[in-house]
């Protein structure tokens, strides 16, 4: 859809004089919103947009008539690499690294879709017999068939960070679609299982071929430590020597007797004391402290006191005194003697306690020595021992091993099971026929889009304004309504400045008067010159409502012909005597070729006869231009720049040049090839006008 805002202006009260002296003052430039160019653009490429919309949509009705509904069912499986240990009392999952686990579980993926678990689906289900897995002829191997169609039909998939499996499978019934999945779930479980025993029953083989050896080992390392024990005489018991045992004892005991002795000579020196300084009878010491040393110490202080009382009273030669002396020196001398006892008693029971210390050193010497001679054999036997005890600790750990791993095959440790089984699907899943069809329609339509812009795009043919100014580097002036015509009726002129002042023709027509302003002297009349790229009609038609409106504007105008073969002469119901070729050939004056519409009237210069070949500058400026001057405008309907060789003269002796191209026609080449024709008048050039 084409809008346009029509050049419209405000004259100035005043004659029109004063209104031709300036140019107008527009109220609003021409805008053209271009909303129907794509419409356009499809119109002219609907063969590149049909033709492969209808060969998609063909396709697609094809393929939606072909295909057949598909029913797929999921069942969702715990593939848990993790085993049950229930043997061992201290767990229950036996825990690995989450890097393990992680590739444990995609194992799990190719398991399921392993040839393996497949093949013993295919068996199990008879699908070697299901002509949708074989195909309507059987082939020479149907298992092998069947298996590349079932695995070409299964999808397993993993939830990210999870050991749950999903299982799919799809054929074109619901209830074996379900059941192929189960089946696939129930196959792996199975075999899994059975891996498991069998891993253990190789584990165990393999342990008990071990034990054996192990045992012999271990009776080795024994022996070797009983061999070097006994050669050594390094005689044990309760984990140590018996040399060693006898020195800490002896050394207890040698203690025990130094304590005795010096027991013994404290004993012997306090009654060797005792026997030297007769004592008060509180001064006893402990050693002399027997009932007998005790009775004779009282004896001897009572017969003392009583001699003292009596040698006071009675004199020292009393009778009395002298039997209380005598009874004196007798308890006196009886304990001496028992004092002497004591002493012989005391010195007998150190002597025995120094001869046992004695004798428990030297035998606590003679072991140590004994033991020091024994150091290097030691080492040498703590290294057996230690070898024998890990000996001993590997067969204890294999022989234990052993047993849980012979209980344990009978036992599935497998942690592994199914979530969720698979259900007939109540709908069939993947492309329905209708969005098949639609698919088709809309590819077509994409495909056709595209080559549709590809064309456009590759062909140089112009077609729109942003083209033409793009290619030529030169402003737009307007584009031009086409004229609806019968095909076979022949085109006429029409002053549509007149008849319809909102037409494109009319705009363009006072843009161009505008911009190319009035004539500068009275001289020289304005010259325009409208030159095409191709022959089109509506050069002459834009070229001649040009004449019109500045008839109406500006006074006398001249409209010459110097297209010989498609200018306006030919659309003329009388054809002139004489023409331009007749003026530049000088046959006749210009005053007597030029003929007056009376409708317009606007000067009228047809092409004449035998055409005007290529003119000089001189020439057309003495011939024509000059005589010319009595119009306010003269307005030349020229020939195609590549086609006729006066184009270029005729540019060359006019004051403006209007290029007309034609869209839908004029190529980018020919146009750059027109313009590089007219380089020497390039600076003429005001514009194009897109018809």
């Amino acid at each position: 859809m084409s809008i346009v805002t029509h050049h419209r202006w405000e004259e100035a009260p005043g004659a029109r004089d004063a209104d031709r002296a300036s140019p107008r003052g527009w109220a609003a430039e021409a805008i053209t919103i271009d909303l129907r160019g794509g419409g356009r653009m499809l119109a002219r490429r609907k063969g590149w947009l049909l033709a492969p919309l209808a060969l998609c949509t063909l396709a697609s009705l094809a393929g939606a008539m072909l295909v057949k509904p598909r029913f797929a069912s999921t069942v969702q499986l715990l593939a848990d690499p993790r085993e049950l240990q229930v043997v061992r009392p201290d767990a229950t999952l036996r825990v690995q690294a989450a890097e393990l686990t992680s590739n444990d579980a995609e194992t799990a993926l190719g398991v399921l879709r392993s040839a393996s678990i497949l093949g013993k689906v295919v068996a199990r289900e008879g699908l070697d017999r299901d002509p949708e897995f074989i195909g309507a002829k059987p082939p020479s191997e149907p298992a092998l068939a069947a298996l590349t169609a079932l695995e070409k039909r299964v999808a397993v998939k993993r939830a990210e960070k999870s050991f749950v499996v999903d299982v799919s499978v799809w054929t074109l019934g619901a209830e074996k679609s379900a059941r192929i999945a189960n089946a696939i779930s129930a196959v792996y479980l199975q075999e899994e299982a059975a891996g498991k025993v069998e891993a253990a029953k190789r584990a165990g083989q393999a342990l008990a071929s071990r034990i054996g050896e192990l045992s012999v080992r271990v009776q080795e390392a024994e022996r070797a430590v009983a061999e070097y024990r006994s050669r050594n005489e390094l005689v044990g018991a309760n984990g140590s020597l018996v040399a060693e045992q006898q020195i800490a004892e002896i050394s207890k005991q040698l203690v025990t007797a130094r304590a005795r002795t010096a027991d013994a000579r404290a004993r012997f020196d306090q009654v060797q004391q005792l026997r030297r300084q007769p004592l008060a009878m509180g001064d006893l010491p402990d050693a002399a402290g027997s009932p007998v040393i005790t009775q004779l110490r009282a004896r001897y202080a009572d017969a003392s006191r009583i001699d003292a009382d009596l040698a006071t009273r009675l004199g020292p030669r009393h009778p009395d005194v002298i039997a209380a002396a005598a009874q004196v020196k007798d308890v006196r001398r009886q304990l001496d003697g028992e004092l002497a006892r004591l002493a012989r008693s005391a010195e007998a029971d150190y002597e025995r306690a120094r001869s046992a210390e004695e004798s428990l050193g030297r035998t606590l010497d003679r072991l140590k020595a004994v033991s020091n001679d024994n150091g290097e054999a030691m080492v040498r036997l703590r290294e057996l021992e230690r070898q024998a005890e890990a000996s001993r600790a590997i067969y204890a750990t294999f022989l234990q091993r052993a047993k849980e791993i012979s209980e344990q095959q009978g036992i599935d440790t497998s942690n592994s099971r199914v979530i969720s089984p698979a259900i007939p699907a109540q709908a069939p899943t993947g492309l329905s026929r209708s969005m098949i069809l639609a698919g088709g329609l809309m590819g077509g339509l994409v495909l056709g889009l595209a080559l549709v812009l590809t064309r456009e795009i590759t062909d140089g043919t112009l077609y729109g304004k942003a083209q033409f100014a793009t290619a030529s580097g030169l402003p737009v002036l307007g584009v031009l309504e086409q004229e609806r015509r019968r095909s076979r009726s022949r085109p006429a002129l029409r002053a549509h400045v007149s008849e319809h002042p909102a037409s494109s023709f009319a705009a363009v027509a006072y843009r161009i008067l505008d911009l190319t302003g009035p004539r500068q002297s009275r001289m020289a009349a304005r010259t325009v010159v409208f030159l095409s790229v191709e022959p089109t009609f509506q050069r002459t038609q834009i070229a001649f409502n040009l004449a019109v409106a500045a008839a109406r504007d500006e006074g006398r105008v001249l409209f010459v012909d110097a297209d010989q073969a498609n200018g306006f002469t030919r659309l003329l119901s009388e054809r002139p005597d004489q023409g331009l070729a007749d003026v530049l050939s000088r046959r006749c004056s210009l005053d007597r070729a030029v003929v007056v519409d009376e409708a317009t009237e606007i000067g009228i210069l047809a092409a004449g006869e035998g055409g005007i070949g290529r003119p000089s500058a001189d020439l057309l400026a003495a011939a024509l231009m000059a005589p010319a001057r009595g119009f306010d405008r003269v307005i030349i309907d020229g020939p195609c720049p590549g086609l006729d060789p006066a184009a270029l003269s005729v540019a060359a002796s006019c004051d403006d040049v209007i290029l007309v191209v034609a869209a839908g026609a004029t190529r980018r080449e020919n146009l750059q090839d027109a313009l590089e024709l007219l380089g020497p008048v390039r600076a003429k050039v005001r514009g194009l006008v897109v018809a």
